[in-house]
Protein backbone atom coordinates (compact mmCIF):
# COMPACT_ATOMS: atom_id res chain seq x y z
CA UNK A 1 0.00 0.00 0.00
CA UNK A 2 1.47 3.40 -0.83
CA UNK A 3 1.36 6.63 1.16
CA UNK A 4 -1.26 7.98 -0.61
CA UNK A 5 -3.44 5.37 0.27
CA UNK A 6 -2.54 4.82 3.62
CA UNK A 7 -2.59 8.31 4.69
CA UNK A 8 -6.19 8.51 2.88
CA UNK A 9 -7.47 5.19 5.01
CA UNK A 10 -6.43 6.69 7.97
CA UNK A 11 -8.05 10.26 7.22
CA UNK A 12 -11.67 8.26 6.59
CA UNK A 13 -11.05 5.73 9.27
CA UNK A 14 -10.72 8.61 11.65
CA UNK A 15 -14.34 10.59 9.99
CA UNK A 16 -15.28 7.36 10.97
CA UNK A 17 -15.06 7.44 14.40
CA UNK A 18 -16.27 11.00 14.64
CA UNK A 19 -19.63 9.61 12.81
CA UNK A 20 -19.30 6.95 15.63
CA UNK A 21 -18.92 8.76 18.50
CA UNK A 22 -21.68 9.57 21.15
CA UNK A 23 -22.74 12.70 21.57
CA UNK A 24 -24.32 14.35 24.77
CA UNK A 25 -27.43 14.85 22.65
CA UNK A 26 -28.11 10.91 22.52
CA UNK A 27 -28.54 10.35 26.21
CA UNK A 28 -31.30 12.73 28.22
CA UNK A 29 -30.05 15.56 29.73
CA UNK A 30 -28.64 15.88 32.83
CA UNK A 31 -27.79 12.18 32.41
CA UNK A 32 -23.92 9.83 33.46
CA UNK A 33 -23.62 9.17 29.66
CA UNK A 34 -24.40 12.93 28.74
CA UNK A 35 -21.95 13.93 30.80
CA UNK A 36 -19.48 11.38 29.89
CA UNK A 37 -19.53 12.16 26.59
CA UNK A 38 -19.49 16.27 26.84
CA UNK A 39 -16.15 15.40 28.83
CA UNK A 40 -14.62 13.43 25.99
CA UNK A 41 -16.03 15.91 23.44
CA UNK A 42 -14.10 18.64 25.44
CA UNK A 43 -10.86 16.56 25.91
CA UNK A 44 -10.50 15.85 22.75
CA UNK A 45 -10.91 19.83 21.49
CA UNK A 46 -8.53 20.54 23.94
CA UNK A 47 -6.21 18.04 22.48
CA UNK A 48 -7.23 19.18 18.99
CA UNK A 49 -5.88 22.41 20.04
CA UNK A 50 -2.93 21.80 22.01
CA UNK A 51 -1.52 19.33 18.31
CA UNK A 52 -2.56 22.73 16.05
CA UNK A 53 -0.23 25.10 18.74
CA UNK A 54 2.33 22.22 18.12
CA UNK A 55 2.54 22.24 14.59
CA UNK A 56 2.37 26.25 14.58
CA UNK A 57 6.05 25.85 16.97
CA UNK A 58 7.13 23.28 14.48
CA UNK A 59 6.61 25.36 11.56
CA UNK A 60 8.13 28.41 12.92
CA UNK A 61 10.94 26.67 14.19
CA UNK A 62 11.54 25.19 10.63
CA UNK A 63 11.32 28.84 9.08
CA UNK A 64 14.14 29.94 11.35
CA UNK A 65 17.37 31.50 9.70
CA UNK A 66 19.64 29.72 11.57
CA UNK A 67 21.44 26.70 11.38
CA UNK A 68 20.61 24.39 14.23
CA UNK A 69 19.57 20.82 14.85
CA UNK A 70 16.41 22.09 16.76
CA UNK A 71 15.43 25.19 14.16
CA UNK A 72 16.22 26.10 10.54
CA UNK A 73 16.72 24.68 7.03
CA UNK A 74 19.09 21.63 8.61
CA UNK A 75 15.98 20.98 11.33
CA UNK A 76 13.76 20.74 8.47
CA UNK A 77 15.70 18.82 6.43
CA UNK A 78 16.35 15.97 8.94
CA UNK A 79 13.33 15.89 10.72
CA UNK A 80 10.14 16.84 8.61
CA UNK A 81 11.38 15.66 5.19
CA UNK A 82 13.20 12.87 3.38
CA UNK A 83 15.23 12.55 0.46
CA UNK A 84 15.13 9.16 -2.21
CA UNK A 85 18.16 7.49 -2.72
CA UNK A 86 18.04 4.72 -5.57
CA UNK A 87 21.71 3.62 -5.07
CA UNK A 88 20.06 2.26 -0.99
CA UNK A 89 20.76 -1.57 -1.58
CA UNK A 90 24.73 -1.39 -2.52
CA UNK A 91 24.94 1.15 -0.06
CA UNK A 92 23.27 -0.56 2.51
CA UNK A 93 20.65 2.31 3.36
CA UNK A 94 17.15 3.58 3.51
CA UNK A 95 15.34 4.03 -0.05
CA UNK A 96 13.51 6.80 1.53
CA UNK A 97 15.64 8.86 4.34
CA UNK A 98 15.95 12.39 5.83
CA UNK A 99 19.65 14.51 5.21
CA UNK A 100 21.80 12.30 7.30
CA UNK A 101 24.09 14.16 9.77
CA UNK A 102 28.32 12.90 9.89
CA UNK A 103 29.56 15.15 12.31
CA UNK A 104 33.43 14.57 12.68
CA UNK A 105 34.61 12.44 16.38
CA UNK A 106 34.40 14.73 19.11
CA UNK A 107 37.80 15.72 19.55
CA UNK A 108 39.04 14.66 16.23
CA UNK A 109 39.37 18.34 14.69
CA UNK A 110 39.73 21.74 16.36
CA UNK A 111 36.54 23.78 15.51
CA UNK A 112 36.14 27.71 15.51
CA UNK A 113 32.91 28.60 16.05
CA UNK A 114 33.08 31.99 16.23
CA UNK A 115 34.80 32.35 12.78
CA UNK A 116 31.44 31.00 11.25
CA UNK A 117 30.09 34.12 9.46
CA UNK A 118 26.26 32.61 9.54
CA UNK A 119 23.95 32.67 12.32
CA UNK A 120 24.10 29.18 14.53
CA UNK A 121 23.67 27.78 18.18
CA UNK A 122 26.40 24.76 17.49
CA UNK A 123 28.49 23.67 20.29
CA UNK A 124 31.60 21.49 20.89
CA UNK A 125 28.43 19.06 22.41
CA UNK A 126 26.46 19.80 19.53
CA UNK A 127 28.93 19.99 16.44
CA UNK A 128 28.32 20.66 12.62
CA UNK A 129 28.79 18.36 9.58
CA UNK A 130 29.55 19.09 6.47
CA UNK A 131 25.95 19.76 5.02
CA UNK A 132 25.35 22.16 7.92
CA UNK A 133 28.76 24.49 7.26
CA UNK A 134 27.59 24.55 3.72
CA UNK A 135 23.94 25.34 4.63
CA UNK A 136 25.38 28.05 6.90
CA UNK A 137 27.43 29.76 4.04
CA UNK A 138 24.76 29.54 1.72
CA UNK A 139 22.29 31.53 4.65
CA UNK A 140 25.39 33.74 4.52
CA UNK A 141 26.82 34.39 1.12
CA UNK A 142 25.46 35.83 -1.65
CA UNK A 143 28.15 34.79 -4.09
CA UNK A 144 28.99 31.18 -3.77
CA UNK A 145 31.22 28.26 -5.20
CA UNK A 146 31.02 25.29 -4.25
CA UNK A 147 33.10 22.42 -5.42
CA UNK A 148 32.06 18.37 -5.11
CA UNK A 149 31.66 14.68 -5.56
CA UNK A 150 28.84 13.02 -6.53
CA UNK A 151 28.31 11.29 -3.24
CA UNK A 152 28.34 14.26 -1.37
CA UNK A 153 24.84 15.57 -1.96
CA UNK A 154 25.60 19.01 -2.45
CA UNK A 155 23.26 19.61 -5.34
CA UNK A 156 20.80 18.00 -3.05
CA UNK A 157 21.19 20.51 -0.01
CA UNK A 158 21.29 23.61 -2.32
CA UNK A 159 17.97 22.22 -3.61
CA UNK A 160 17.05 21.73 -0.33
CA UNK A 161 17.96 25.04 0.54
CA UNK A 162 15.81 26.88 -2.30
CA UNK A 163 12.99 24.52 -1.32
CA UNK A 164 13.43 25.30 2.37
CA UNK A 165 13.61 29.35 1.44
CA UNK A 166 10.87 28.99 -0.75
CA UNK A 167 7.88 26.76 1.13
CA UNK A 168 8.36 29.13 4.30
CA UNK A 169 9.21 32.70 2.96
CA UNK A 170 7.02 34.58 0.35
CA UNK A 171 7.23 35.81 -2.86
CA UNK A 172 11.17 34.35 -3.45
CA UNK A 173 11.81 33.09 -7.19
CA UNK A 174 14.73 30.94 -7.73
CA UNK A 175 16.12 29.41 -11.30
CA UNK A 176 18.17 26.42 -11.42
CA UNK A 177 20.72 25.78 -14.61
CA UNK A 178 22.13 22.57 -15.65
CA UNK A 179 23.68 20.61 -18.43
CA UNK A 180 20.70 19.72 -20.07
CA UNK A 181 16.98 19.46 -19.80
CA UNK A 182 17.00 15.96 -18.18
CA UNK A 183 19.69 17.13 -15.50
CA UNK A 184 17.47 20.28 -15.07
CA UNK A 185 14.49 18.26 -14.68
CA UNK A 186 16.43 16.45 -12.08
CA UNK A 187 16.43 19.71 -9.82
CA UNK A 188 12.75 20.04 -9.53
CA UNK A 189 12.62 16.45 -9.24
CA UNK A 190 14.50 16.89 -5.86
CA UNK A 191 12.71 19.93 -4.89
CA UNK A 192 9.24 17.82 -5.41
CA UNK A 193 10.50 14.71 -3.58
CA UNK A 194 11.62 16.93 -0.48
CA UNK A 195 7.69 18.80 -1.26
CA UNK A 196 6.29 15.44 -1.04
CA UNK A 197 7.74 13.84 1.60
CA UNK A 198 6.84 16.34 4.19
CA UNK A 199 3.41 14.99 6.57
CA UNK A 200 0.13 16.12 5.29
CA UNK A 201 -0.14 18.84 7.82
CA UNK A 202 2.69 20.41 6.58
CA UNK A 203 2.36 20.53 3.31
CA UNK A 204 -1.73 21.71 4.19
CA UNK A 205 0.11 24.60 6.11
CA UNK A 206 2.67 25.46 2.44
CA UNK A 207 0.34 24.15 -0.17
CA UNK A 208 1.43 24.44 -3.66
CA UNK A 209 -0.26 26.32 -6.32
CA UNK A 210 -1.62 23.48 -8.83
CA UNK A 211 -2.83 22.12 -4.87
CA UNK A 212 -1.05 19.09 -5.47
CA UNK A 213 1.72 17.10 -4.24
CA UNK A 214 4.66 18.06 -6.72
CA UNK A 215 5.61 20.80 -9.11
CA UNK A 216 5.82 20.27 -12.81
CA UNK A 217 8.61 18.82 -14.53
CA UNK A 218 10.52 22.56 -14.88
CA UNK A 219 8.70 24.36 -12.16
CA UNK A 220 7.30 23.85 -8.79
CA UNK A 221 5.29 27.41 -6.87
CA UNK A 222 3.99 27.69 -4.11
CA UNK A 223 0.95 29.50 -3.43
CA UNK A 224 2.76 31.97 -0.81
CA UNK A 225 4.11 33.54 -4.77
CA UNK A 226 7.30 31.89 -4.30
CA UNK A 227 8.83 29.31 -7.20
CA UNK A 228 11.72 27.23 -8.63
CA UNK A 229 12.11 27.50 -11.92
CA UNK A 230 15.14 24.88 -13.90
CA UNK A 231 16.23 25.26 -17.14
CA UNK A 232 19.39 23.62 -19.49
CA UNK A 233 22.17 25.63 -20.33
CA UNK A 234 22.37 28.60 -22.29
CA UNK A 235 24.04 32.04 -21.53
CA UNK A 236 20.78 33.85 -22.92
CA UNK A 237 18.13 31.85 -21.48
CA UNK A 238 17.69 34.15 -17.93
CA UNK A 239 17.89 37.31 -19.72
CA UNK A 240 14.53 38.20 -19.26
CA UNK A 241 13.98 36.67 -15.49
CA UNK A 242 14.72 38.99 -12.24
CA UNK A 243 14.49 35.79 -9.58
CA UNK A 244 15.90 36.32 -6.61
CA UNK A 245 18.79 33.84 -6.71
CA UNK A 246 20.28 31.16 -9.32
CA UNK A 247 21.71 28.11 -9.09
CA UNK A 248 23.88 26.56 -11.53
CA UNK A 249 24.87 23.00 -11.00
CA UNK A 250 28.01 21.56 -12.34
CA UNK A 251 28.88 24.55 -13.94
CA UNK A 252 32.47 23.31 -14.95
CA UNK A 253 30.82 20.94 -17.01
CA UNK A 254 28.95 24.13 -19.18
CA UNK A 255 31.78 25.69 -21.33
CA UNK A 256 29.56 29.11 -21.01
CA UNK A 257 28.60 29.28 -17.52
CA UNK A 258 31.02 31.70 -16.72
CA UNK A 259 29.39 34.46 -19.56
CA UNK A 260 25.70 33.18 -17.80
CA UNK A 261 26.65 34.20 -14.57
CA UNK A 262 27.75 37.69 -15.47
CA UNK A 263 24.75 38.13 -17.47
CA UNK A 264 22.70 37.03 -14.19
CA UNK A 265 24.41 38.75 -11.49
CA UNK A 266 22.96 42.18 -12.39
CA UNK A 267 19.58 40.44 -12.14
CA UNK A 268 19.37 38.61 -8.63
CA UNK A 269 20.73 38.69 -5.04
CA UNK A 270 22.27 35.87 -4.78
CA UNK A 271 24.30 33.04 -7.20
CA UNK A 272 24.99 29.47 -6.06
CA UNK A 273 27.50 27.76 -8.17
CA UNK A 274 28.36 23.55 -7.54
CA UNK A 275 30.71 21.19 -9.29
CA UNK A 276 32.33 18.30 -9.62
CA UNK A 277 36.09 17.82 -11.20
CA UNK A 278 36.02 19.02 -15.01
CA UNK A 279 38.76 21.14 -16.69
CA UNK A 280 36.89 24.48 -16.38
CA UNK A 281 37.72 26.55 -13.23
CA UNK A 282 34.79 26.64 -10.60
CA UNK A 283 36.98 28.81 -7.99
CA UNK A 284 38.57 31.42 -9.86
Amino acid sequence: MNRKSLNHNMDREEKDATKSRPSPADFPLGSLQSRVAARIMQEEKALHTSEQERRKQIDAACATWIISHTQGPMYWLRNWTKTENYQWRDQGLNPIAPFPYKPWPKGARHIDFAAFPFKHDLTEDDPPDYLDVVMGYMLATKNLNIPKTREMMTSWLVVGFITWFCQFYEKIGWVGQSEDDLKAQGLIKYANILYSNQEQWMKDLHPLKRRKDEGTLHRIEWENGSWFLAIPSGVRKLASLHPHGYFNDESAHQPAWKETVNIVRPAVRQIINVSSVAAGRLCR
